[in-house]
């Protein structure tokens, strides 16, 4: 088996061997053609050349476009973003302005609220202690007949 195998590798490598040796016939007409080939080809690169130059000019034009385009968007953004900048800076200068309107108002009413109790105090004192005055009078009136109540009035210190 194996020397089967060896012989039909021999000669598969030997038909191999003959098969490279035939001559290729190259003419003039196949030198022709192939100079007539060159030429298109030297054409054909030249055209894509120009293509990808046209083409590179066609794209700078859009960016440059296109960078016009940004620019003035950006501005235009710009812009709007320093009028809500605006807008926003007076609502804060409103509710400032209201915040301090209304603790100035708050602390007009607790001020009011304090003079008020103050001036109710006072009112509602006022009678009692002219009561008070007359009572203490007629307490020391008595005392200037009666010696134990004169000695009750100074050690309670109202002589």
């Amino acid at each position: 088996m194996k020397n089967l195998i060896l012989s039909f590798l021999f000669v598969v490598i030997a038909s191999s061997l003959f098969s490279q040796t035939k001559e290729v016939s190259f003419t003039l007409d196949d030198r022709d053609r192939l100079i007539k080939l060159e030429v298109e080809l030297g054409a054909l690169n030249f055209r894509v050349d120009q293509l990808d130059k046209n083409l590179n000019g066609r794209i700078d034009e859009l960016g440059n476009r296109l960078d016009g385009r940004i620019d003035e968007l950006n501005n235009r953004m710009d812009g709007r973003f320093e009028e809500v900048n605006k807008r926003i800076d007076r609502l804060e200068d409103t509710f400032t302005s209201l915040f301090m309107w209304g603790f100035g108002m708050m602390l007009t009413a607790i001020f009011g609220l304090f003079g008020f109790i103050l001036y109710d105090r006072r009112t509602t004192i006022a009678p009692v202690r002219r009561e008070h005055d007359k009572f203490l009078k007629v307490l020391r009136e008595y005392g200037m007949n009666d010696e134990i109540m004169k000695e009750l009035l100074k050690k309670a210190a109202l002589w």
